[in-house]
Parts: structure tokens; sequence; C-alpha cells
């Protein structure tokens, strides 16, 4: 056989190996992460219809800033759901701190340090304000 056949072969082989050995584990991991992933929002979904339905107990809201910062796919809907809040109860101050507070920690997210700007802050505060008029 001619080297280069051997080498293309070869090749041919090793790539095999490696799609083989990536399917495996792909389809190990996928069930539990999709399984984990629907146990998070089911958590969630609860735990927003407690919050929404109390929106100024402290407790829950300190639930749910816990929750958020282990799962911080949530942090943009905590987000949304703390402005609706506000929109809803337009003259809690609770409600507007803890959307303040919830929207620094998904704003800071994206940013270096987890720290949001100044601009961010603006936008926040923006979001509050015409929510809550």
């Amino acid at each position: 056989m001619d080297p280069i056949h051997v080498f293309f072969l070869f090749l041919f082989f090793v790539v095999l190996v490696f799609l083989g050995v990536g399917w495996m584990y792909w389809f190990r991991w996928l069930p539990k992460s999709l399984e984990k992933r629907k146990r998070l929002t089911a958590d969630w979904n609860l735990l927003a219809k407690r919050w929404f339905a109390n929106p100024e107990d402290r407790n829950i809201q300190q639930q749910v800033a816990g929750f958020v910062r282990r799962n911080t796919g949530f942090a943009n809907t905590a987000y949304n759901l703390s402005l609706q809040i506000v929109e809803r109860n337009k003259d809690s101050s609770a409600a507007k701190v803890f959307a303040l507070e919830t929207g620094r920690f998904a704003c800071g997210l994206t940013r270096e340090g987890r720290v949001p700007t100044i601009y961010d802050e603006q936008a926040i505060q923006n979001d509050i304000d015409v929510r809550s008029k």
C-alpha cells in the first residue's frame, strides 16, 4: 500500500474513533443536562409564583436572589419579573429596590468584574421609572 493511503486510512480511523467517543459522551451527558434544566425551571416557576403573590416579602426576595446567583441563566427572567412587580405595585419602594438589585446583577453578568457600568445603572433606573408611572 502507498504511504499516502496508509496515512489517510489512519487519519480516517482517528476521526472515526474521536467522533464515536464524542457521541457516546454527548448522549450520556445530554439527558442529565435536560433533566437538570427541567428541574431548575420547575423550581423557578414555583418560586416566581410565590414571589409574584407576595412581592413585599423580603424572605422570598432573598430566596429569589439566592436562586438567581446560583443559576445565572435566570437573571434576566428575574429582572423582567421584578419590573412586572414594580408595574403592578407602583408605590412599593421594596419592589423598586429589589428590581434595582436584580437589574444590577443581570447587567453585571455581561460586564468585566461583574460590575454594571453607570450606563447600565441609568438604564435600570429608567426601566423602573417607566414601569412605576
